[in-house]
């Protein structure tokens, strides 16, 4: 279900697709899929530093030097840091809409 929904989306929006398309936030659930994708990309900075701190010889508790940060995470590792809850979220009303232009097939 992830694949296909994102073989399609980025197909039709592009890379970072889900930062593009247009979602109703005031919907029930509206903001959830967003949320996912943030939890994933939490989770890649989190392990991101915890091997960055590895290779410097830093305790885990010790903060990165300031010329340390993560660049943008491909979009195949942040789909892959998902979890299954946020793809159902994808499918509310919230991503639905009644304007022709953003229902026109590329």
């Amino acid at each position: 279900m992830r694949n296909a929904i994102d073989n399609e989306a980025r197909k039709r929006f592009g890379e970072y697709w889900w930062e593009t398309i247009a979602t109703d936030k005031n919907h029930p659930n509206g903001a959830n899929f967003q949320q996912g994708i943030e939890r994933a990309k939490k989770s890649l900075t989190k392990a991101w530093r915890k091997k960055k701190k590895k290779k410097l010889g830093l305790a885990e508790s010790a903060p990165l030097p300031d010329n340390h940060k993560p660049s943008k995470f491909p979009h195949d590792d942040i789909i892959a840091a998902t979890d299954f809850g946020t793809w159902k979220d994808i499918l509310v009303a919230a991503y639905s809409t009644s304007n022709s232009n953003q229902q026109a097939s590329y």
